[in-house]
């Protein structure tokens, strides 16, 4: 059974976004950059794995994976705030 649940958490997305950012103290423990890293996977990830709230802040948003996974995320109930600039859309 040990074994059953070490490859099932292995396997599990939100598992493995969790060891990729925090350590064992529960701090941020990596930083990533575009396009070096590939965010879009990151955020779209975090996005689903997500079930109470996301907050963004942001300037512009214009990729649309990433949209669309902010709209699943709001219509299984998770509250989604998105803070943008001002002028954004105004072009």
């Amino acid at each position: 059974a040990a074994v059953a649940y070490y490859v099932a958490h292995e396997t599990d997305p939100t598992a493995q976004l969790i060891k990729k950012l925090v350590n064992e103290k529960k701090q941020v423990s990596a930083a990533f950059f575009s396009p070096d890293d590939d965010l879009r996977s990151l955020l779209v990830g975090l996005i689903n794995a997500e079930n109470k709230r996301i907050r963004i802040a942001i300037y512009t948003l214009t990729d649309k994976s990433i949209t669309q996974a902010l709209l699943a995320a709001q219509r299984r109930w998770v509250q989604v705030e998105c803070i943008v600039d001002k002028g954004y859309g105004a072009d």
